[in-house]
């Protein structure tokens, strides 16, 4: 019996990806796909736009017609998380705030002596003290206005009730009047 092997009736090896057997063809193209999906999200990532806070700790209402306002200018916009501040386009933050400024928003109120109405039983004297402080605070701009006799209209010292004149008026420090 006449073992040889004729050259021309014999086909060569596979070379390259057809050498693979198909199980790691399988893998091969699984790991293609995921490569491609890969690059697409981080296309589509980089696309989106780079969101800023435009306003934090805002009171419902506040919220609302800020929210509202947006919504007419077709500003996007979303919330962060919690919804303690409303998110928009960072190259848009600046325009937003003074059109909003320019629409009186947001109203806000400063905190006054409101602090003082909803304390907690057991609230402690450092607590109690630290309220009022802050209520004092928050009533200021409230009670400052020019006095009557000063010729400065950027006076903010309070004005006394009954006389009209500078709480300060006998301070040595007195810049206004």
């Amino acid at each position: 019996m006449d073992t040889t092997i004729d050259n021309a009736t014999a086909q060569p090896a596979p070379t390259g990806f057809a050498a693979l057997p198909v199980k790691h063809m399988a893998l091969l193209g699984i790991g293609l796909a995921a490569l491609a999906a890969i690059a697409v999200a981080s296309v589509m990532w980089a696309r989106t736009p780079d969101y800023k806070v435009l306003f934090a700790n805002l009171s419902d209402k506040d919220g609302g017609s800020v929210v509202a306002s947006l919504s007419q200018m077709n500003v996007p916009y979303k919330y962060a998380e919690g919804g303690g501040a409303i998110l928009v386009p960072a190259a848009q933050v600046h325009d937003a705030r003074l059109k909003l400024a320019s629409q009186g928003l947001p109203r806000g109120g400063t905190v006054g002596f409101e602090l003082m109405e909803n304390q907690r039983f057991g609230i402690t004297q450092f607590q109690e003290r630290l309220n009022f402080q802050r209520g004092l605070e928050g009533n200021w701009p409230a009670r400052s206005r020019p006095c009557r006799s000063c010729r400065a209209r950027a006076c903010t010292w309070p004005c006394r009730p009954r006389t009209g004149s500078c709480a300060t008026s006998k301070s040595p420090l007195r810049r206004c009047c």
